[in-house]
């Protein structure tokens, strides 16, 4: 989760915490490998804060704007006592490939265990989730979430959202 996004439909964001779970994703989505500390502590904890008060959340997994990270990136992902979170199955849906292209690439790079990176904001992608979730289950996966993937909680807390 995005810390603009989340600020911007909080009750979409309700909605999802209701059925699934959710990790960090920055408060702006910066590539946080160009920032000082600072700015990068910002990112994280801003949203995090935010999440905690306002849901009662606080999500363990981080997964960096572009994958990109450097050692202030992983001390302050430590110092907060979150999990890094990567992927190894690009659907490359943010370069808008249409339906089959993303289709395609998932299909074929997708193994046990895999964590697969898609953008639901993309409208292709959305698309193509119901047609590559039934082929996925057809072919003997089981989709999770990351945290039955990793067995670790998905939140580092949790506490009653506030009235």
């Amino acid at each position: 989760m995005v810390g603009l996004h989340a600020r911007t439909w909080p009750r979409t964001l309700k909605s999802i915490l209701a059925a699934h779970e959710i990790g960090n994703h920055t408060e702006m989505h910066r590539v946080l490998s160009g920032l000082a500390k600072p700015a990068i502590e910002t990112e994280l904890l801003s949203l995090q804060a935010y999440l905690r008060s306002t849901y009662g959340v606080r999500p363990r997994f981080f997964r960096p704007p572009e994958g990109k990270i450097n050692g202030d990136v992983i001390d302050t992902i430590r110092s907060a006592g979150m999990d890094l979170i990567l992927w190894d199955v690009d659907s490359i849906d943010w370069t808008r490939p249409g339906f089959l292209k993303i289709a395609r690439t998932v299909a074929e790079e997708t193994k046990p265990g895999s964590i697969i990176l898609m953008h639901t904001l993309n409208p292709q992608t959305v698309e193509t989730l119901p047609v590559l979730i039934e082929y996925l289950q057809a072919a003997g996966f089981r989709l999770v979430p990351v945290s039955e993937l990793l067995n670790r909680p998905a939140y580092l807390d949790t506490s009653p959202p506030p009235p």
